[in-house]
């Protein structure tokens, strides 16, 4: 797959530079995977913590933390593990939490903020320490700092903590289209929220909705055959 974006890299060596996966069973590296979008921001040559829009308005703090999370949610989407990891989570015996944080980003970037908060404490609780840094910049773009600080030290103490090979990881199994990874990363790169086209947004809004929790509302439910779902509305003309 060649398809191009921003300065002529393909998705795939976006990704390997940016380091996304350091080693190929460990977590999402949010730290290197941010550095290479700082790099890639043609209209903010500071990046994304720099809190500045090409056009030179600064952000306030809960706007740099809502972009770095679009970010991060580009950046797991478009890992070559997640369709595979998002299979898993519904399709096998043993539930897989790397998948929970696929699923997570998936409903925070089609707008399913509250559902995606309750999937990446499930993540989170699972060892992801990509998951409990969402969770930080998830409450600090809702201003909640006491809440961001406790996530921002489970995710270093998770990072600290050695992963756990999985033999059955594979990649290569891109969960978007190409061209919809391309759009995605190219959208951070300019420093907006990435947007999914409608099509594949509506494959996540049609899931199963569980009733309504106390501190969630509801919780959409990863049905089994998602990934072939959103392949399906991918090769469709999106």
């Amino acid at each position: 797959m060649r398809s191009r974006q921003g300065h002529g890299k393909t998705v795939e060596e976006v990704l390997r530079n940016a380091r996304v996966l350091a080693h190929e069973y460990d977590d999402l590296d949010v730290a290197a995977a941010r550095e290479q979008l700082t790099r890639e921001r043609a209209d903010a040559p500071t990046g994304i913590e720099a809190g500045r829009l090409g056009r030179g308005l600064t952000l306030s703090r809960h706007e740099r933390a809502a972009r770095e999370l679009g970010s991060t949610d580009a950046m797991v989407l478009a890992s070559p593990y997640a369709a595979h990891r998002l299979s898993r989570l519904v399709n096998d015996r043993r539930i897989e939490p790397r998948g929970a944080l696929v699923f997570a980003c998936l409903l925070h970037i089609t707008g399913h903020d509250e559902a995606a908060g309750f999937w990446w404490r499930f993540a989170a609780g699972a060892g992801s320490h990509t998951a409990a840094y969402c969770l930080y910049l998830d409450h600090r773009t809702r201003g909640e700092i006491r809440d961001a600080h406790h996530w921002l030290a489970q995710s270093h103490h998770l990072a600290r903590t050695p992963v756990a090979l999985d033999p059955h990881d594979a990649r290569d199994l891109p969960l978007l289209p190409e061209s919809v990874r391309a759009a995605i990363l190219e959208q951070c790169r300019r420093g907006d929220l990435p947007r999914l086209p409608h099509a594949l947004e509506a494959v996540v809004h049609r899931l199963r909705v569980e009733d309504d929790d106390e501190d969630y509302g509801e919780i959409p439910q990863p049905g089994e055959g998602l990934p072939n779902a959103l392949a399906a509305a991918g090769s469709s003309g999106t």
